[in-house]
């Protein structure tokens, strides 16, 4: 084992002493300074998901997020310094970690509260123009690709999940399994979560996975209750869309 892979086990583990090579100024072993240490970086890990999934701590209860955060902590230090993205794997882990069939879906509202920070991070970029699709032909209408802007995410529950993050509770109906999708937008500075009917689903994935338009037209109508305006106009709203262009 590495010296580095010495002191990163000794961190996480509290019953582990401090690394031998580690001493105070005076050439003892540091083993009160590397606890003072490990403690206040245990403390800032779980402060700084407690900040970062808000909506599922009051979810879970104080007490409860934080005997699985410490457990978390301990298992996954961060793995890069912006710390405002610290806790991509603790969603995963909660649906791991909570035995309640109910509280599984705490998962999916800790995934959706993540996905809004990362999509907070996302590059910038200009919405499109809505009324140069207008200009296209019906040919370069069908052959067009949808680009979406870089803070734009898909986030798909088996639990009504747009309806749980907008109630920060779980009540007797959650437990029903009526999936539910939602897009992260951020139009301008701040993200927000919007729901996208169940219909427009497979039209949304088409285009992502750059499925032409027309070919994805095709396909969602077929889809029972697709309503082409309402879904575009729901993109041009939210400004979703980055561009709508042929492929270069």
């Amino acid at each position: 084992m590495t010296e580095s892979q010495a002191f990163k086990t000794a961190l996480l583990d509290p019953n582990k002493p401090a690394p031998a090579n580690l001493n105070d100024g005076h050439g003892r072993p540091a083993n009160s300074r590397f606890n003072i240490y490990r403690n206040n970086v245990v403390t800032s890990l779980i402060r700084a998901l407690e900040t970062g999934f808000p909506i599922t701590c009051a979810l879970l209860g104080s007490k409860h997020f934080k005997g699985l955060a410490i457990q978390f902590v301990r298992m996954n230090l961060p793995e890069t310094p912006v710390m405002p993205l610290y806790g991509e794997k603790f969603p995963e882990f909660l649906y791991h970690h909570i035995p309640q069939s109910a509280d599984l879906y705490v998962s999916d509202v800790a995934r959706l509260e993540y996905t809004i920070r990362l999509s907070y991070h996302s590059a910038d970029c200009d919405g499109y123009d809505w009324s140069t699709l207008g200009l296209l032909s019906e040919e370069e209408l069908s052959d067009v690709q949808v680009t979406f802007a870089p803070a734009v995410f898909l986030i798909t529950s088996d639990c009504p999940l747009y309806d749980m993050w907008a109630s920060s509770k779980i009540d007797a109906d959650s437990t029903a399994r009526e999936a539910q999708s939602v897009l992260v937008v951020r139009p301008e500075f701040d993200p927000y979560p919007v729901l996208l009917p169940q219909s427009s689903l497979a039209f949304f994935l088409d285009l992502k996975g750059l499925v032409s338009l027309g070919l994805a037209i095709e396909r969602a109508n077929k889809v029972q209750g697709f309503d082409l305006q309402a879904t575009l106009q729901l993109f041009a709203q939210h400004q979703c869309v980055k561009n709508i262009a042929r492929p270069e």
